[in-house]
């Protein structure tokens, strides 16, 4: 028994430290959101963690948002503190001292608890946030990268009786799929499809999304990449290494041949680019200048 007991723990070890390694400075989720009609429109939203704050004694961090190509859109969300494998968030204009769970990343398999939506609030009940109940039904190893995944549904209260919908996916330690602020369904009740795109600090890539279909990666990677106004500098490749340079639509921009063991190149707008060399793909987001 003994034994077992350190096996467990072995396993689940490693899953809480890279839930804590996320959610600190600097790191930003960027999320592609597509409203349907005619015609479609599209917004690449950036959600960053910027700035450390104390609230009651809690060290947290400010969670702002911006959208692409809007330089005048910064907001501030919600607050951001961690505890554990659990992720809190407290909106700014409360004044009630209430700080809502957002992300039990320690669900295992048949458990659940109520989580809280930082973008939805009841107006008739003091603009609390609005809760769904969500329960895990399994964890899986991602089978293209060191990510494990969790799949589970929601539903209206913990009696678990009338099922609102499957609940959003979530990678364990970073986010939901659909984005770090939609961490609930709550119904789909935007009527928008989001796809979280990448989630990164700095050159450190903890998730990427390839939305050309070309491949899905590991958050680790031997590249390293540095943005300069509209130039990528590509580092860690090698002599003859064939870079593939795609728009977000899946249409190719280039074909680039390095010369050495780093390569510049030049894309023609800001806006995010997915980059293929050999088996590794990178989104990299190009701010506007």
């Amino acid at each position: 028994m003994k034994r077992l007991v350190i096996s467990i723990a072995m396993a689940v070890l490693p899953m809480l430290i890279f839930g804590q390694e996320c959610f600190t400075n600097g790191t930003e989720w960027i999320t592609k959101i597509t409203t349907p009609g005619n015609p479609q429109t599209e917004l690449i939203k950036i959600e960053k963690l910027d700035g450390m704050v104390n609230i009651d004694g809690y060290d947290a961090l400010k969670m702002h948002c911006e959208y692409e190509n809007k330089p005048d859109s910064k907001t501030l969300l919600y607050y951001v503190r961690t505890e554990g494998d659990k992720v809190f968030f407290r909106l700014p204009d409360d004044d009630s001292g209430t700080w809502y769970l957002m992300y039990n990343f320690g669900l295992v398999a048949g458990e659940g608890c109520y989580l809280y939506s930082p973008l939805y609030t009841d107006k008739e009940n003091n603009n609390t946030p609005l809760k769904d109940y969500f329960k895990c039904k399994s964890w899986t190893k991602d089978e293209t990268s060191d990510i494990y995944i969790m799949d589970a549904e929601e539903y209206e209260d913990n009696t678990c009786t009338g099922l609102i919908l499957d609940g959003p996916r979530w990678f364990d330690g970073i986010s939901s799929t659909r984005g770090i602020s939609s961490n609930i369904g709550l119904g789909m009740r935007s009527g928008s499809i989001s796809r979280l795109i990448e989630v990164k600090n700095g050159n450190h890539v903890f998730y990427s999304y390839d939305t050309s279909s070309i491949s899905q990666v590991s958050h680790t990677t031997p590249l390293r990449y540095r943005v300069d106004g509209h130039n990528i500098n590509l580092s860690g490749t090698e002599v003859r290494d064939n870079i593939q340079v795609y728009y977000t639509s899946g249409a190719l921009l280039g074909n680039f041949t390095a010369n050495g063991n780093s390569i510049n190149i030049s894309v023609p707008n800001s806006g995010m680019y997915i980059l293929k060399i050999k088996n590794t793909t990178i989104s990299i987001h190009v701010p506007a200048v």
